[in-house]
């Protein structure tokens, strides 16, 4: 009996890894003095696209394009359609629950709290050997990372204060994105269903940005008010699966040609759109506006052309190296953090203040990203490496 060999494409591997380095070198950058405005974030009302502001768009961008690649492989294994719907489910329901404790830390997390989270999720989520000993001790690990992640959340301090339960925080607006896409695929996976789908979707962000159905009105549920940015953040994710959807079907060096040229054109009409709309919103990704939509998708769609010419379609390039973990192991970067800035508040582990200002400032951020790349890569090397 021969297994299913899983399909993987080396550009969509690139611009993880890409956009997963820039996503811990943002969230760096924010103590660093005396550096260029456009690398920050825009503020709520500020018409602007920040270095910042491209990121987390990139990084939905991405978890779309992953999408139709991940059903066809668990198809071609043997699961069904209702066996990815569920594995979607619980990975949705994790990210949203990583997003709400992740954003306690950052919030007014310390350093025994972010312990007990990032050990919690380690020990629940991390990717176990299988069979022997491991089949029943990586349950019990996985129950303690629970029990952790409870506790946590049932914990009061010595004056009586719960944990804080913030907002979804980023890995839940990723989860929320995840879970809605992937069920939108899941139902409608033909492509032509899936250009309809992606139509769809567009056309409910801009209606909400519109305000197409007054707020007063209870058909405006029809719109699903309720889901988190208006589907604009949904949008990213399923013109990935578009992409994605595209690219399948690309099955000959010619077809892929012309689909790099879709793309190019792709880049062109967002940027003609981003103009048009630009003119009933700002550029805000805090508000998510069709503008910022727009905008950021004329600077992904070129970008992944790019990859996939040098990766794909030219050379078979694998992501290696120091960048590699930002490819396959994105969620053990991303709360690697979250463990490190409480304990360095702790031991007060600090340069001298020219090495958080100007170019040293920058210069130490990717340093800093280097370093996470390095403890990640070692992690993952004596099996220790988050996988939902």
């Amino acid at each position: 009996m021969t297994t299913a060999k899983s399909v993987r494409v080396n550009a969509i591997d690139w611009l993880r890894a890409v956009t997963m380095f820039l996503m811990l070198f943002v969230n760096d950058i924010p103590g660093v003095k005396n550096i260029p405005h456009w690398l920050h974030h825009a503020k709520f009302d500020e018409d602007m696209l920040g270095f910042s502001d491209l990121i987390f768009p990139c990084f939905l961008f991405c978890v779309g394009l992953s999408i139709p690649f991940a059903v066809e492989n668990r198809l071609a294994k043997g699961d069904s359609r209702w066996d990815i719907f569920a594995h979607a489910i619980w990975r949705t329901v994790s990210l949203v629950a990583l997003g709400i404790l992740t954003m306690n830390m950052e919030e007014s997390g310390s350093l025994a709290q972010a312990s007990v989270m990032v050990g919690g999720a380690f020990l629940l989520w991390n990717l176990y050997p299988t069979g022997g000993m491991w089949k029943r001790l990586s349950t019990i690990l996985r129950i303690a990372g629970l029990l952790l992640l409870v506790g946590l959340v049932l914990w009061r301090d010595s004056q009586g204060i719960a944990t804080e339960r913030g907002w979804y925080g980023i890995l839940g607006l990723i989860g929320w994105s995840y879970g809605v896409c992937m069920l939108l695929y899941l139902l409608w996976s033909r492509f032509s269903s899936v250009v309809v789908v992606w139509a769809v979707v567009l056309l409910l962000s801009l209606l909400n940005h519109a305000s197409f159905i007054p707020e007063a009105y209870s058909s405006r549920a029809l719109l699903l008010s309720f889901v988190p940015s208006d589907w604009t953040l949904h949008a990213f994710c399923f013109t990935g699966v578009f992409v994605s959807a595209a690219l399948q079907r690309a099955s000959t060096k010619d077809s892929k040609q012309r689909l790099l040229k879709c793309l190019l054109g792709g880049a062109v009409a967002s940027l003609c759109l981003g103009f048009v709309s630009h003119n009933f919103w700002i550029i805000s990704k805090i508000q998510a506006t069709p503008t910022w939509y727009f905008f950021c998708m004329a600077i992904f769609l070129p970008l992944l052309a790019v990859f996939m010419y040098l990766c794909d379609t030219k050379d078979n390039v694998n992501v290696k190296g120091l960048l590699r973990p930002a490819a396959t192991a994105t969620l053990t970067c991303y709360l690697i953090p979250y463990f490190w800035y409480p304990l360095r508040g702790c031991i007060n582990i600090y340069l001298p203040d020219t090495f958080y200002s100007g170019v040293l400032g920058l210069l130490n951020s990717l340093v800093y990203v280097l370093i996470v790349l390095a403890v990640v890569g070692l992690l993952n090397k004596v099996g220790i490496k988050l996988k939902l």
